[in-house]
């Protein structure tokens, strides 16, 4: 699967889980980060909606009862009212799907971090 016209070419595949019934969203994580990606309506290409690298995780991304949630680092406060810890939550209906996912990501954080 290529994605942004090659873009993430470079790093290692680790894993990656199907999370939509139609087979046009997927989650993937490579050595280097999570990434989120979607297939075009038009001309099938992979569009990635969202990425983050390893850095930008405030822990290992853990199971919930909807999938994965991803919990990155908190952004420079600007303004009076700061920031918070910013969430992302990825809908995996197979629990043990997730459970999978989530121990090849803590592998691959673990082999990088």
């Amino acid at each position: 699967m290529e994605t942004e016209k090659g873009r993430y070419l470079i790093e290692d595949y680790v894993a990656h889980v199907v999370v939509t019934k139609d087979d046009k969203n997927v989650f993937l994580v490579t050595n280097k980060r999570l990434l989120f990606a979607s297939r075009g309506e038009i001309f099938g290409s992979w569009n990635c909606e969202f990425t983050y690298i390893w850095a930008e995780l405030k822990d290992k991304p853990k199971v919930t009862t909807k999938g994965i949630e991803v919990t990155l680092k908190e952004k420079e406060k600007r303004g009076l009212f700061g920031s918070s810890t910013w969430k992302k939550e990825i809908h995996v209906a197979d629990l043990k799907l997730a459970e999978w996912m989530v121990g090849k990501i803590s592998e691959a954080w673990d082999a990088n971090n």
